[in-house]
């Protein structure tokens, strides 16, 4: 069982606020590329489905793929955004959020159903999030003995720890 990919948590505070301020727009500036890359992503993958309909029929192979692997590409840019130090969790998409102030690392753990397990190679998924202050103080409670609870879980039944990226790489390998 390989747990090197659980972090403990840890809080990140930045006191200096001339060091705040270079942070919030070294976000803004991340928040802006990864705004553009989606939007690029997302009308390559439009060629593909309008050209699917303006022929009414079936992309070649290759060219499926291509869509099916835009997609992922799109899903993950996004999943992985969504859950960064630079928005925090609890958005949708990669235009919301609020990427100002401090936050705090989270590991959050997931066990597979049986019939997933086999195909990922793994059966416990570990997905590094991000939390504000403010929601933190809300949910941390609650998520520090959910954490513990699956580590208890994860030593009474052993098995491979993977991640979002371990899952998009499948996922793009079975394309």
């Amino acid at each position: 069982m390989n747990t090197k990919k659980i972090k403990p948590t840890i809080k990140v505070i930045v006191k200096d606020p001339k060091l705040v301020k270079i942070r919030d727009n070294l976000r803004t500036i991340i928040k802006l590329a990864v705004i553009k890359e989606y939007e690029q992503l997302g009308k390559l993958e439009d060629l593909y489905s309008e050209k699917r309909r303006i022929k009414d029929k079936q992309l070649p192979p290759s060219q499926f793929r291509r869509e099916i692997q835009l997609e992922h590409m799109r899903g993950y840019l996004e999943r992985t955004f969504v859950n960064s130090i630079c928005v925090g969790v609890f958005y949708s998409n990669v235009r919301d959020g609020n990427i100002k102030g401090d936050r705090i690392r989270y590991s959050e753990i997931h066990e597979f159903d049986k019939d997933v397990i086999d195909s990922y190679g793994g059966r416990y998924w570990v997905e590094e999030k991000w939390f504000s202050l403010d929601l933190w103080e809300d949910h941390g409670e609650f998520l520090e003995r959910y954490q513990k609870k699956m580590l208890k879980r994860m030593q009474q039944k052993p098995g491979n720890v993977i991640t979002p990226l371990d899952c998009y790489l499948h996922e793009l390998n079975s394309v």
